[in-house]
């Protein structure tokens, strides 16, 4: 991939992210790229600029947004069986551990994906994170905390209802915590990228942002990321194929997962078609495998939905991936 910018969100407030339905008694775990690319967006339509939306969501590919702690950054656990042994232990007592795991440390993921296997201490595995070295007492990078609320009724309603609602916390600090993710772009609309971020983070990301949930400062590093060579194809964001490409990636023998995005348009700057759902797309998610070193470009579809009116503008969702080449072993196929 070679140069890559990290997009760092430091001092965090509380974060929630909707699962897609009238829940809020659980947070998303995923900020997947397509989202995020879709809110940079947003705060370029803010500015005004909505006539080459398009062009400008080709102009880049970006991550889903994976978390960190103090140093150490994490990325996702690749779909499928992991080369990983516990010192110490039987196979059969970590294995179920291991399938908990969502995110590893970056040094240890570098190791992994040139198919070396990774042996590693059990105080290394901590919930869904595998961190670099043995720490028993291990903090995890994010903490949830359910709160009940109430629902203030309207003219024509009486009573006021409680919900639960799901928050999730990150450390500030010396030993700060976030989450980051990575972009791929020209130097010429690297700029422009970095400020509609500055822009996100005091507007917020997710859910209540009105009361200041997700927001954040941003930081940005530059980093030389080096090809594996590799047979397979790791995506590190969601990923919506190009027809042509779906026989190329071999679905009979990779290991993916599948995400399904839909919801309504309540980001519309419209109010009058806030309340109209988006068309639904199911994308490739992070961590997905495929049994193929052939380039994958993928694709920006509209999910505008089909009404009749002079209002309605298109709903583009990104799905351009940002994708590294792995070697895999025997073990892992």
């Amino acid at each position: 991939m070679g140069k890559l910018t990290r997009i760092i969100f430091r001092n965090m407030s509380p974060l929630h992210l909707g699962r897609g339905r009238d829940s809020y008694d659980s947070s998303s775990p995923n900020l997947s790229s397509d989202s995020l690319s879709s809110a940079l967006a947003s705060m370029r339509a803010f500015d005004g600029k909505t006539d080459d939306m398009k062009e400008f969501l080709e102009s880049f590919t970006i991550s889903s947004a994976f978390p960190y702690s103090g140093k150490e950054f994490f990325l996702p656990r690749p779909c499928g069986r992991l080369n990983i042994i516990v010192k110490g232990q039987q196979e059969r007592e970590y294995r179920k551990r291991l399938k908990k795991l969502r995110f590893i440390s970056s040094s240890l993921w570098n190791k992994m994906i040139t198919g070396c296997s990774i042996e590693v201490y059990p105080s290394q595995i901590h919930g869904e994170f595998l961190i670099d070295e043995p720490n028993e007492a291990y903090p995890q990078p994010m903490s949830h905390a359910v709160h009940q609320r109430v629902m203030v009724p309207r003219a024509d309603e009486r009573d006021a209802v409680p919900f639960m609602f799901e928050w999730t916390f990150f450390r500030h600090g010396e030993n700060e915590s976030g989450l980051y993710c990575l972009i791929d772009c020209h130097e010429d609309c690297k700029s422009e990228l970095i400020e509609l971020f500055k822009q996100l983070g005091s507007f917020g990301i997710g859910s209540d942002r009105t009361v200041g949930g997700g927001q954040f400062d941003i930081d940005t590093e530059d980093l030389e990321w080096k090809d594996v060579n590799g047979n397979a194809t790791m995506l590190l964001s969601s990923y919506i194929p190009m027809e042509e490409e779906i026989a190329s990636l071999n679905l009979q023998t990779s290991n993916y997962s599948i995400l399904k995005r839909g919801g309504f348009m309540s980001g519309s700057s419209n109010e009058n078609i806030r309340l109209l759902r988006r068309k639904t797309v199911y994308m490739f998610d992070a961590g997905s495998v495929f049994r193929t070193t052939q380039p994958i470009e993928g694709t920006i579809v509209n999910l505008a939905p089909k009404w009749n009116t002079d209002d309605m503008h298109p709903v583009y969702r990104s799905g351009r991936p940002l994708y590294v080449t792995v070697n895999l072993n025997k073990d892992e196929e």
